[in-house]
């Protein structure tokens, strides 16, 4: 049976909210000082009201190619080596994330998938996905 299991279940190596903060402020001053485009994983989710995984407003693409939900997610239906990132974006496991939305609210913690461990094993469960290597 397979279980999500986030890539590092330690949440010490979280950053604390300060840290986080700190991130924060020196990816906005990159944005706005140099010429570069960054998505800031998880830091935006609070200006887009909540994570933006799943396609809501990224995906995550494994060196193998599978498509992944987001960095932290080590789980996924599709590899874009046997199928288009289309077909991944629509996939069972993104619509179900996207379509419930209490699974996009962090309640706290950093990552918005892994403080609801219970209900994404569920989903990995009905949607037959699988674990990736990175």
């Amino acid at each position: 049976m397979l279980e999500y299991i986030p890539v590092d279940e330690d949440i010490e190596l979280m950053l604390t909210t300060e840290e986080s903060i700190e991130f924060r402020q020196k990816v906005l001053n990159y944005r706005k000082n140099k010429e570069i485009f960054l998505i800031h994983s998880p830091g935006d989710k609070e200006y887009l009201g909540r994570c933006v995984s799943a396609g809501r407003g990224f995906a995550h693409i494994t060196p193998s190619g599978d498509l992944t939900p987001c960095p932290i997610s080590n789980i996924a239906t599709h590899n874009l080596v046997r199928s288009s990132l289309r077909e991944g974006l629509h996939s069972e496991l993104f619509r179900n994330i996207r379509e419930n939305e209490h699974l996009l609210e962090t309640k706290g913690s950093p990552c918005a998938l892994f403080s609801h461990q219970n209900e994404v094993n569920e989903l990995v469960k009905k949607v037959k996905a699988y674990r990736t290597s990175v």
